[in-house]
């Protein structure tokens, strides 16, 4: 605001006036000794005094009007500035929705989005810095910054009760997000005043909805099928456990004792328990358990030659409420072929399982097994027990 300067610049006009205003009169009161001169000096004193006025008059005016235009052209740039300084903001965001590609990307894009537009409504607010010209040019904006609150509601992702219930969507529109509560007083939110501003109703100013959820990028529509973290990071994960259950492959050929097979057994098994524990907790990215679909058939074919060979318990079934009529283990074969049947945790691949029973993987056949396997007595085997983490076995007879 430039209005001290108006005001100085006015009273600077009115002092000037004032002081050719006295000097008339001083001036009139100095020559009335001579009726002569009397008259002429009136008009002189008085032409000089109105054109003095006049002069000030105009000083004044225009001084006014040039403050007036410079204060408008400062209040443009500065507006100018501030749309220029967070559009490049809210651009430089936008252009990172292409490389979404994990849940915490998609996580901390929105929060960094509502964190901005936060701040642009806080400011649009009672006039703390963004003037009414400036205002509608942000309002798209705050209907995308309601679209993804609403997104961070739905994947539970905020969980504050003064949330709940404020959007609804229609069975028949499934992607029309609509405002049911208009009234929003938690100033403990983390976005209070994007909130309270796009409710917010006076004059020209109408209630911002949000926009439609198909308008949210393609990563953060298919949130629930991305991976937690970097794909860089569990690629070089992929790849190491890959290279692992290559090197075990390639060990089958020197194998020639029925522990050296058992050995080998236990440990392709927990490498691929390990591989189905990321699978499920969705830390691979999806696609990748393509890859590893063949090792599962193979070690599930594993476990049922381990129990053929009666070196492994058969599987521990955790019964249900009201289901007494359920087994209390079951074979690797028949329980692929149960339904709603869980496998207690102290089984020694539970993941695997799992995994391989959501997936419908199925066994490999027998014949898939090196010869040398299928013909190991079980009589010149020992059971063993093999601790994970730890290379130690123990061994029963």
């Amino acid at each position: 605001m430039h209005w001290n300067k108006i005001i100085l610049v006015v009273f600077f006009g009115i002092f000037l006036v004032g002081q050719l205003v006295t000097s008339a009169i001083y001036a009139q009161d100095t020559d009335s000794g001579s009726e002569s001169k009397e008259s002429n000096g009136w008009f002189d004193m008085d032409l000089a005094s109105f054109i003095g006025i006049l002069v000030a008059i105009g000083t004044s005016a225009i001084g006014i009007i040039f403050q007036v235009k410079e204060h408008q052209r400062a209040r443009r740039e500065r507006n100018l500035s501030i749309v220029e300084g967070y559009s490049n903001q809210l651009t430089e965001l936008k252009n990172k929705e292409s490389v979404l590609k994990t849940k915490k990307d998609c996580e901390t894009y929105a929060q960094s989005y509502l964190d901005l537009m936060d701040q642009i409504a806080y400011l649009c607010a009672n006039g703390r810095g963004i003037s009414k010209d400036v205002r509608d040019y942000f309002e798209n904006d705050f209907a995308y910054a309601l679209t993804l609150i609403w997104w961070l509601k739905n994947k539970e992702l905020v969980k504050e009760e003064s949330i709940n219930g404020f959007f609804n969507i229609l069975e028949e529109k499934p992607t029309e997000i609509n405002i049911t509560k208009k009234n929003f007083e938690d100033k403990s939110f983390p976005w209070y005043d994007l909130i309270h501003w796009c409710l917010y109703e006076e004059g020209e100013k109408k209630v911002i909805l949000p926009f439609d959820n198909d308008q949210l990028p393609d990563a953060m529509s298919n949130y629930n099928d991305l991976h937690e973290e970097d794909i860089e990071g569990t690629l070089e994960v992929v790849k190491g456990y890959g290279e692992k259950l290559n090197e075990l492959s390639r060990d089958e050929s020197k194998l020639k004792s029925a522990l050296e097979w058992e050995l080998y057994a236990t440990s392709y098994l927990d490498t691929l328990d390990s591989i189905a524990y990321l699978l499920r907790k969705n830390i691979i990215p999806k696609g990748v358990d393509d890859y590893f679909e063949n090792y599962f058939a193979y070690g599930l074919r594993m476990i049922i030659w381990l129990e053929e060979k009666k070196l492994v318990d058969k599987i521990k079934i955790v019964k249900k409420q009201n289901n007494e009529s359920a087994p209390s283990e079951l074979s690797c074969e028949k329980w692929l072929k149960t339904a709603n049947m869980d496998i207690d945790r102290e089984y020694s691949w539970p993941d695997l399982l799992n995994w391989c029973k959501k997936k419908n993987i199925e066994p490999y056949d027998n014949e898939q097994l090196p010869q040398k396997m299928i013909d190991a007595k079980p009589k010149k085997m020992r059971k063993m027990i093999f601790h994970k983490g730890n290379d130690s076995l123990l061994r029963v007879n």
